[in-house]
């Protein structure tokens, strides 16, 4: 197998960097492209290879010109995909797989927008053992169990034109993603429960949007869905001079 190890590590090199571009969770939060990360959703042996599954890539309206899917298994490119971001699989060879024995690669999948010049989202599984020249992991391994939804998502408080959320978390989390319009996303830590939005405008609607990650298992993270519900911006009171 022609191996293409020093073209991927400098790939991931030149920015293959996960997580969107965003503010704290108290102030404006910006994502310049609207896009989310790949999933990996499962990784099954087959005659000796592996089947990989992964995807959507969901975006808030339209796509992003060049989208590149790349996908690589241990230092070697096993394929790219001009997507779109659809639902994706591939099969990687067993030849491809036997070259690790007692190793431990990954499989990651990437996103790439090279015509935008923004950071590129990536996906990783956790190390998968080469043992006897077949990979060896746990039975149900591969496959992905569903993560609880976070719950009871609801708008707490507005002021300052910025408004704050609160939910019950459905599961222990790694962080929970909170999002919205027009395509703002910010990451807060796993326990939390309460995150607040930048400058909103008065009067327009906007939908807010929560979804937990988890790590375990064969694979690196995993989401649980959205969970969202849709605001209306109070707008100004009337000014009254010497009136708070």
């Amino acid at each position: 197998m022609k191996r293409r190890g020093a073209y991927v590590k400098a790939l991931v090199a030149g920015g293959l960097a996960a997580g969107l571009t965003c503010a704290t969770v108290a102030g404006p939060a910006q994502a310049d492209v609207n896009r989310r990360p790949p999933r990996i959703n499962s990784i099954i042996p087959v005659d000796g290879g592996l089947r990989v599954t992964w995807g959507p890539d969901t975006f808030f309206s339209g796509t992003v010109a060049g989208e590149t899917t790349v996908l690589t298994f241990g230092g070697d490119q096993e394929g790219t995909w001009n997507d779109r971001g659809a639902t994706t699989s591939f099969t990687i060879p067993a030849a491809h797989v036997r070259a690790y024995a007692g190793q431990a690669p990954r499989v990651t999948v990437c996103y790439l927008w090279p015509s935008v010049g923004h950071p590129s989202e990536c996906a990783s599984s956790d190390p998968i053992p080469i043992a006897g020249n077949v990979p060896s992991f746990p039975p149900g391994a591969g496959q992905l169990r569903p993560v609880p939804k976070p719950q009871n998502l609801r708008v707490v408080a507005y002021g300052d034109y910025r408004a704050t959320v609160q939910w019950v978390n459905g599961s222990s989390y790694k962080k929970v993603l909170f999002r919205y319009d027009p395509g703002v996303q910010v990451d807060v830590p796993g326990n939390a429960t309460k995150a607040t939005t930048g400058t909103l405008v008065p009067g327009k609607t906007y939908t807010f949007k929560v979804e937990g990650a988890w790590s375990g298992g064969l694979f690196a993270t995993r989401y649980s869905g959205w969970t969202e519900i849709t605001y209306t911006v109070p707008k100004n009171p009337p000014f009254w001079p010497g009136v708070r």
